[in-house]
């Protein structure tokens, strides 16, 4: 039987421990259902491309124009200047990509899909900024150093999966016979 005390201390590491496996696993499992899409290989592709270039553009903006804070408390090198460079190169490579890899898509479905998944990636950088910050801890890992672990360089995929895969079914609906 647990004393007060103890389920003090063992409610919080469970939630935290089964929040973690359901918070990585459901979102990257995301990545297996995109890939079992017709022109899957191609969709993982385009969604590495609009995160990492997005991710990038963020940066260079950022630390280049970037003067107002974003959440300091959180991430204090996230400015709004860099966000909206983010987006703008997040979608600008939507555009330019699927005109290689997914012709079937139209202009507009190539925006929304940008749009959708640079501000996914965001919102998904700046959520696991804020579970490290609670952890108190700069980064996950020191398996790559300078760069943080693995999950300081897929954090962004983590909400960016399951938009796309959301946005597709919504964009793309399945006629049905």
């Amino acid at each position: 039987m647990l004393t007060a005390s103890q389920a003090a201390h063992f409610f919080p590491m469970l939630v935290y421990s089964v929040f973690g496996v359901l918070f990585i696993g459901w979102t990257l499992s995301h990545l297996i259902l995109l890939r079992l899409l017709p022109e899957g290989p191609w969709y993982m592709l385009f969604l590495c491309a609009v995160v990492w270039v997005g991710d990038s553009v963020a940066m260079y903006i950022g630390k280049s124009l970037g003067r107002h804070k974003m959440a300091p408390t959180i991430s204090p090198g996230k400015t709004w200047e860099g966000s909206v460079g983010g987006v703008v190169g997040g979608v600008g490579t939507a555009v330019v990509s699927a005109g290689f890899w997914l012709p079937h898509l139209v202009f507009w479905q190539c925006v929304v899909l940008g749009l959708c998944i640079s501000l996914a990636a965001q919102i998904s950088d700046l959520g696991e900024s804020m579970l490290k910050r609670y952890a108190g801890v700069k980064d996950s890992s020191r398996l790559i150093p300078g760069h943080g672990g693995i999950l300081d360089r897929v954090d962004s995929m983590l909400f960016a999966a399951p938009t796309l895969v959301y946005a597709l079914y919504v964009l793309l609906p399945v006629s049905s016979s």
